[in-house]
């Protein structure tokens, strides 16, 4: 069975559009409710409360489950360990593809890995800086966030996803940012995150 989850934060804030979508992608039953993330969202409770093996959460997009990304791996890491599929519409990630999976695995990688990696390359820039009598300060290039963004490219683009599905999903404004990350992906040194994204596509 497929529920929908609609969400808006504010009384004023309409779910007529996100219960639209809900119904055309076939949604049994929808959950909806106007409140922000942050607080407990009853409707949402009562909705995980009635998920069995083999059910699926539809959502038109992964921000009406929450915005902070420990957060959502941590829910979608409990809905897949009770056999439970997550689809973001809008996002296009559906659990129950291997695409989908893969995206769930990216996501879990740099949660697990990403603060750790980047504290101690920041801490061996920082003791090289000293050595060198040189204060810390930001390297000028990509942000951490935009290198995260440009391993996803990097995988989804050789997995075969069209260039304009991979720049909806990922909020990529333009081709020429697009082709930016790819060919920053391309050039940059193996790190944890990247070595575990590409022993999964290895699997495959």
């Amino acid at each position: 069975m497929q529920f929908g989850y609609a969400r808006v934060s504010t009384r004023e804030q309409d779910l007529t559009v996100q219960l639209e979508e809900l119904q055309k992608a076939g949604c049994e039953r929808v959950f909806s409710e106007k409140k922000s993330g942050v607080v407990d969202r009853e409707e949402f409770n009562k909705m995980v409360e009635q998920l069995r093996d083999g059910d699926a959460v539809c959502v038109t997009e992964i921000s009406r489950l929450g915005r902070k990304t420990a957060d959502l791996i941590r829910l979608q890491d409990d809905l897949h360990k009770k056999g439970i599929h997550f689809v973001s519409i809008r996002e296009g990630i559906d659990t129950r593809t291997e695409m989908g999976k893969l995206w769930y695995y990216i996501c879990a990688i740099f949660a697990e890995n990403e603060r750790k990696y980047t504290k101690n390359r920041s801490d061996r820039a920082k003791d090289s800086a000293r050595a060198r009598g040189i204060k810390g300060g930001r390297p000028r290039g990509l942000s951490d966030e935009a290198k995260k963004k440009a391993l996803m490219v990097q995988v989804l683009y050789k997995e075969g996803q069209p260039v304009e599905s991979i720049r909806k999903a990922l909020k990529i404004g333009s081709n020429a940012t697009f082709y930016k990350y790819l060919e920053y992906a391309k050039q940059s040194p193996e790190t944890p995150i990247s070595k575990g994204i590409r022993a999964l596509l290895d699997k495959k």
